[in-house]
């Protein structure tokens, strides 16, 4: 018999703790009823209940305030003991992991770091790896598709319950970190992920999106890069040279290609939008900053080439340029921010690896390089 109904069970025998009620046999009635119940115990058959007697005309007031009250005097002694186990469990249970998920030693009364109790075992965590354990989690998409799975705990790989995850939040809550937006609404969900996956599918894909550019290697990031400055009229007459370094080409166009990410798979119409406008913007400088960005100069003394660099300069990306109007900002909206031009070529750029090609092929660099003694590529 589950703990909630042995206590429904010991209010209505007990004369001693019933003392109160022994004259009126209607309420000791109604809760024989509910351990007769065919149904077997959950917390739904047990509101479910409640809410029956309470909707019932035929019981009258006083009856219903009585039942309120017996009810919520069980419902009290059977959180109070499932807090007492709770803690003995807690305090009886031994600790298995005492690092953090980069096996740094953390000690269980730092503020930042909360016990969790699960198969009757103790593991520490931070806040920063739960944050990133419950989004990674809650934004997975693969294919860019959102399917949300159980936040899950990692060293054993079983899902956390219900319980626990209100403990991280409110353990979150009350202490003051950040709360990411994924887990927040996660939580106004009751933690139901059907309903957080209808409800947040556009926030899933953002998040995701940030991922994406995290966890993809250099070659993507590169090609990505290819495809992207092929997709503005400016930047299209750009000549980005073979050799030119990938680490430092890529660490430049880092800013742009979040832009770009953003304005490719974003499922928000008007953010996409607003991408292909800042983009624009944004490339537009850039190739007017230095037009020569990416190519290729050797200099050659006797026909022989003594010294080989690339053109490397290029704008710093400014980010979006809000009003620096502290006292109006407030007060006024600038509907130009993103500009008015949100034309982007995507007819043409392919986005398969094996499908990108460069700017300056190795043919022209040769035949480029063997004439004059100053040579640009």
């Amino acid at each position: 018999m589950h703990s909630f109904c042995q206590l429904v069970h010991k209010q209505t025998t007990d004369y001693e703790t019933n003392k109160e009620y022994s004259n009126k046999p209607l309420i000791n009635i109604l809760l024989q009823i509910f351990l007769l119940n065919p149904i077997h115990y959950s917390i739904k058959a047990k509101f479910d209940f409640f809410k029956t007697v309470l909707d019932n005309q035929f019981i009258n007031m006083e009856t219903k305030r009585d039942f309120i009250t017996v009810f919520s005097t069980i419902q009290k002694n059977y959180w109070l003991l499932n807090r007492f186990v709770h803690n003995f469990k807690l305090k009886k249970a031994p600790f298995l992991i005492r690092n953090d998920l980069i096996l740094t030693p953390i000690s269980e009364s730092s503020h930042n770091v909360i016990t969790i109790l699960q198969n009757n075992n103790k593991y520490l965590f931070t806040v920063n790896d739960l944050r990133n354990i419950i989004e990674v989690a809650l934004s997975n998409s693969p294919y860019m598709f959102a399917n949300p799975s159980p936040p899950k705990n990692p060293y054993t790989n079983m899902p956390f319950s219900k319980s626990i995850l209100y403990q991280i939040y409110f353990f979150m809550k009350h202490g003051n970190f950040l709360l990411s937006n994924l887990f927040h609404n996660y939580f106004l969900c009751n933690f139901n992920l059907t309903s957080f996956k209808c409800e947040n599918e556009f926030i899933i894909r953002k998040k995701y999106i940030q991922q994406y550019l995290k966890n993809m290697d250099n070659d993507d990031l590169y090609y990505y890069s290819i495809c992207m400055l092929s997709t503005t009229k400016y930047t299209r007459r750009m000549k980005i040279n073979k050799g030119f370094p990938k680490k430092l080409f890529i660490d430049i166009m880092m800013p742009y290609l979040k832009i770009y990410v953003n304005y490719l798979y974003s499922l928000d119409v008007c953010e996409r939008k607003s991408m292909a406008c800042l983009l624009n913007m944004h490339l537009k400088k850039f190739y007017k900053f230095n037009p020569k960005f990416g190519r290729k100069y050797v200099r050659h003394i006797n026909g022989k080439a003594i010294d080989v660099s690339y053109d490397t300069s290029h704008v710093n990306f400014s980010g979006m340029e809000y009003s620096t109007d502290y006292k109006k900002s407030h007060l006024e909206l600038d509907e130009n921010i993103y500009g008015n031009d949100f034309s982007l070529y995507d007819g043409n750029v392919n986005h398969n690896r094996n499908g990108v090609s460069y700017y300056a092929n190795e043919e022209e660099s040769l035949s480029d390089e063997s004439s004059g003694s100053e040579d640009t590529v």
